[in-house]
């Protein structure tokens, strides 16, 4: 059985996989520690500006200027969610 330091959640960008922490915490409390956890993970699309600006290292004021220079993609909108 492994220590709960090992079922913590593994960083994926800036995000933590609680997802697979709390199924891994209630197979071990249900006795299936054997069962293998299944998990689809689906790299997010259509961020925000801040989180774009976050997933690509800069401040929003530089992701700003990205976009009005081309160097990054403009914004568009759907259903009234500026993405």
């Amino acid at each position: 059985m492994k220590p709960d330091n090992q079922l913590a959640p593994k960083r994926k960008g800036q995000r933590l996989d609680w997802g697979a922490y709390a199924m891994a915490r209630i197979k071990r409390a249900q006795g299936d520690v054997d069962t293998p956890i299944r998990l689809e993970v689906v790299p997010r699309r259509g961020l925000r500006r801040e989180d774009a600006a976050r997933y690509v290292g800069v401040s929003t004021a530089k992701f700003d200027e990205c976009v009005k220079d081309g160097r990054m993609p403009n914004p568009f909108r759907i259903d009234g969610c500026v993405i």
